[in-house]
C-alpha cells in the first residue's frame, strides 16, 4: 500500500476541519507536515485548525513558521494576526493586518481585520473575536 502523500494528507485535514473534526484535521496536517515541512498551506492550514481549537498560540505558531516559507502571502498575514488578537495582542495584530496589506493592498480579508482591530483598540469593538480572519482553510488552503 503506498504511504499517503502530502497533498491527500492536507485533504483529509480540510474535510475533516470542515466536518468539525478539528483533532482530525490537526493529526493529517501534522503528518503532512512531517512529509513536507516546507509547504506554507499546510503550516496556515494547520493554524487554522488550532485556532478552531481554541490553542492561539500553536496557531500563532504556524501562522509565523507560514511567513517564514512564504512571506509574500496576504493568508499568513490573516492567520497571524488572527491569532494575535484572540490571545488579546492588538497592536501587534494591527501590524501584522498591515504588513499583508503591503503585500497585497487590495485584500478584503485583511482591510476588514484592519478595520476590527482598529475599532477595538479606539475602544468601540464590537463582538469578541477576530472577522473572517480565523476561519477554514478557504481559498489557497
Amino acid at each position: 500500500l503506498e504511504p499517503p502523500i502530502p497533498h491527500e494528507l492536507k485533504e483529509r485535514g480540510n474535510r475533516a476541519l470542515a466536518a468539525g473534526d478539528v483533532g482530525g484535521a490537526l493529526r493529517h496536517y501534522t503528518a503532512a507536515i512531517a512529509l513536507d515541512g516546507r509547504n506554507h498551506v499546510l503550516f496556515s492550514n494547520r493554524s487554522a485548525a488550532y485556532a478552531r481549537q481554541g490553542d492561539y498560540a500553536r496557531a500563532l505558531a504556524d501562522a509565523c513558521r507560514t511567513l517564514e516559507l512564504r512571506p509574500d502571502w496576504a493568508k499568513g498575514y490573516s492567520r497571524k494576526a488572527a491569532a494575535l488578537e484572540f490571545l488579546h495582542r492588538f497592536e501587534e495584530a494591527k501590524a501584522a493586518y498591515e504588513e499583508g496589506l503591503k503585500h497585497e493592498p487590495g485584500n478584503a480579508q485583511l482591510k476588514e481585520g484592519l478595520r476590527g482591530v482598529e475599532a477595538r483598540l479606539a475602544g468601540t469593538g464590537g463582538v469578541w473575536g477576530p472577522g473572517r480572519a480565523g476561519g477554514g482553510p478557504g481559498k489557497g488552503g
